[in-house]
């Protein structure tokens, strides 16, 4: 019995001592970062569109944890790629972007939409493929996640 009561005071004494140790409450102390929101549905970071002329976005997020009080501009690129046996997808002809070349993440958010227009093409059927790339903002410190900033849209027609 009385080292089961030892044993006690000495757990709830050592409990009691991690409480006065510092903790550092910013776990991750690098520069800003972007990624493309995976699809809900999959957890991909791709997505067919099927035949079909609508307006549609991507989600740009940060995952750095810190708060921040001034717009941040994320920019990107579109690659013209082929992938497999698709063809590059055509601006203009396959797609519209209605953010070009950067979105903005207003302060207090953590994600902004990178939208596009899909345009239906009239041409006999093909697969086009769509890259798009986050290059970040050298200029306020914001960097894209390498493993994270590339979204592939097919577009089968």
């Amino acid at each position: 019995m009385k080292r089961l009561l030892f044993l006690s005071v000495l757990a709830g004494v050592a409990l009691g001592l991690t409480g006065c140790f510092e903790r550092d409450p910013k776990l991750y102390d690098g520069p800003r970062q972007v990624e493309f929101a995976p699809v809900r549905t999959t957890g991909a970071y791709a997505r067919t569109i099927t035949n079909a002329a609508a307006s549609d976005s991507l989600v740009v997020q940060l995952i750095e944890g810190e708060a921040h009080t001034e717009p941040i501009t994320v920019n990107f690129v579109v690659r013209d790629t082929t992938i497999g046996t698709s063809q590059p997808a055509r601006s203009g002809t396959d797609y519209t972007l209605v953010d070009n070349g950067s979105v903005t993440i207003q302060p207090g958010r953590w994600s902004a939409p990178l939208r596009f227009n899909v345009l239906r093409n009239a041409a006999a059927a093909t697969t086009r493929t769509m890259i798009v790339e986050l290059t970040g903002n050298e200029a306020q410190g914001v960097i894209p996640a390498a493993n994270y900033k590339r979204f592939v849209l097919t577009f089968n027609r």
